[in-house]
């Protein structure tokens, strides 16, 4: 994720309390459609998720959804730990 920018941050928690942060990762300036990744962070800053590769490809949609990004780890993260409809803030 080092190519992009972080745009949004939020703090949850989780079933048991345990409060992570959460980041959002974008392009900037220009943005992109398709492309904002989700990672977890433990308060210490240890990443709990990656994207790798970054963007995935769903042959199974039209030809202008195809793309999008990875965000498998965070998904299977987020809903283990129960960490529902993180409110984030972006960054300016």
């Amino acid at each position: 994720m080092a190519r992009y920018t972080a745009i949004g941050l939020a703090c949850a928690l989780a079933k048991d309390n345990t409060p992570y942060l959460l980041v959002q990762f974008g392009e900037r300036p220009e943005g992109c459609k398709f492309c904002e990744w989700l990672h977890v962070y433990t308060l210490r800053g240890k990443l709990l998720t990656k994207s790798k590769p970054p963007i995935l490809r769903d042959n199974t949609q039209p030809d202008q959804s195809t793309l999008m990004p990875n965000n498998s780890e965070f998904n299977a993260l987020s809903k283990k730990l129960g960490l529902e409809r993180p409110q984030f803030v972006f960054l300016k």
